[in-house]
């Protein structure tokens, strides 16, 4: 059980750093020869070491950006939910939701990028042909990482004893449980 909770919050954290590091960086796709060397990222598109801003691109561009960036700060969530539920297993729940939706959400914005990335035309050189590159790989590997982590919280929550609840707060250990739950 404790190990399913470390596994959950590391790959909870991993997938975080991933996402984050993904997001910034300006290599989801690149063109490289011997002559030059172009790298596009969400925001940027980078031509040797000389980086300018990326105009707005077609609606799909667009909305893998707004995915990626919702999955990014999504993933704030089920860290800190993980990361706070040593004193509260409910929270584990939490951790489990955000991080499914993390991972989904992510891969949903993945999908699109792909969509959007592969039929660019040649437009470079006629042997030369845009790639995915490493920060796509990056947020594909961060956005598995969450599902993971959010299968783990969910094994992690359902496997754990359920504590019955009481109405009356101040009801001491001779409280009557629910109805249904061992005496």
């Amino acid at each position: 059980m404790v190990s399913l909770q470390g596994a959950a919050a590391a790959l909870s954290f991993l997938g975080l750093l991933l996402q984050l590091l993904a997001l910034v960086t300006p290599h989801w796709a690149g063109v490289g020869t011997h002559e030059f060397e172009t790298s596009v990222g969400l925001w940027t598109l980078c031509m040797g070491r000389t980086c300018t801003r990326l105009p707005p691109g077609r609606a799909t561009f667009e909305l893998a950006k707004g995915l990626l960036t919702v999955s990014a700060i999504l993933s704030f969530v089920a860290v800190s939910s993980i990361l706070t539920s040593c004193c509260r297993l409910p929270r584990f729940k939490v951790g489990a939701v955000a991080n499914t939706l993390t991972g989904l959400i992510g891969l949903s914005g993945l999908a699109m990028l792909g969509v959007t990335v592969s039929p660019l035309p040649n437009t470079f050189h006629p042997s030369v042909r845009p790639q995915l590159d490493w920060s796509f790989f990056a947020a594909l590997t961060g956005s598995l990482a969450q599902l993971l982590s959010g299968l783990f919280c969910l094994i992690t929550y359902l496997s754990s004893p359920q504590t019955p609840l009481t109405t009356d707060s101040t009801a001491g250990p001779d409280a009557t449980p629910w109805p249904g739950s061992p005496s």
